[in-house]
Order: C-alpha cells, then sequence, then structure tokens
C-alpha cells in the first residue's frame, strides 16, 4: 500500500465518506451521527477507505467497511478493520455485530460467527441500520472481543 494515513473520521470527511459507501451500495443515511467513531483512510487527501462503528454501552455495530475499486485486493480492508478494532478496544466494546448482504465469508474469516436477528441485543436491533437500512434478509454476525 503506497503511503496511506489512517485517522478518525472529522466532519470533513462525510461526503467522501457517503459518496464511497454510496458506490459501494451500503447505507449511509445516518453516518453523520456517527462520525466520531469512524476511521477513514486517505491516500494524500483522497479517501480511499472507510469503516465505523455504532456504540451502544458495551456492544458496537461494525459498519460501513468500504475501499475503493483501486484499492480492493490490496489488504486495506484487513488494516482498516485492525484500526477499528483498535478503537473498539479502546471504547471498552465487549461484542462487535455485523450486517451483510454479501461478505458472510470475510467477516467469518476475521472471527465473527453467524446469529440468527432475533438473537442481537435490543441496542443493536434499534439502531437504524438494523431497523430499516439494511434489509432483512441481512445476515447478522458476532464477534466478542
Amino acid at each position: 500500500m503506497k503511503e496511506i494515513a489512517f485517522t478518525l473520521a472529522t466532519s470533513e470527511d462525510r461526503v467522501s465518506i457517503e459518496q464511497l459507501l454510496s458506490e459501494s451500495k451500503l447505507p449511509f443515511a445516518d453516518v453523520v451521527t456517527h462520525l466520531p467513531h469512524f476511521m477513514v483512510a486517505k491516500q494524500n487527501t483522497k479517501l480511499v477507505g472507510v469503516v465505523g462503528l455504532e456504540i451502544l454501552g458495551d456492544v458496537a455495530l461494525l459498519r460501513s467497511l468500504a475501499v475503493t475499486n483501486a484499492e480492493q485486493g490490496k489488504g486495506l480492508s484487513k488494516v482498516l478493520y485492525e484500526k477499528i478494532l483498535a478503537h473498539a478496544y479502546r471504547q471498552n466494546i465487549k461484542k462487535l455485530y455485523v450486517l451483510t448482504m454479501t461478505a458472510e465469508g470475510y467477516f467469518n474469516k476475521l472471527g465473527f460467527s453467524k446469529i440468527p436477528r432475533d438473537h442481537a441485543p435490543h441496542a443493536i436491533k434499534k439502531t437504524k441500520q438494523f431497523s430499516n437500512l439494511c434489509p432483512g434478509t441481512a445476515i447478522c454476525l458476532v464477534k466478542i472481543i
């Protein structure tokens, strides 16, 4: 990877994050609410990747893991995941949940296990992501950290 900088997102990153998520066909309607817990990857000043957390006490919803087409297959997704996992540790998160339509195998490799959606905690079920932004057919996975 060429000189990629990783930082927590700021309000100046919002439009670029929403654009990347839109291009990746991921929900972005409520990103602005959770920006303090989003990690961005930039090459020079160009956003090339993003991942976020929606923190709910000691559990969190991992969301919005996306990289540009040019960066796919280069390991950037894994680095972003490791960076946001370190952020989750600092926030005293005990369990991470994720919803996916297409990346179950990828998240299994990261140590997540599939669970029935109705087994997710109430706080996770109440999120916009869980309740109406992701389709009801999205697979729910969890990881104890």
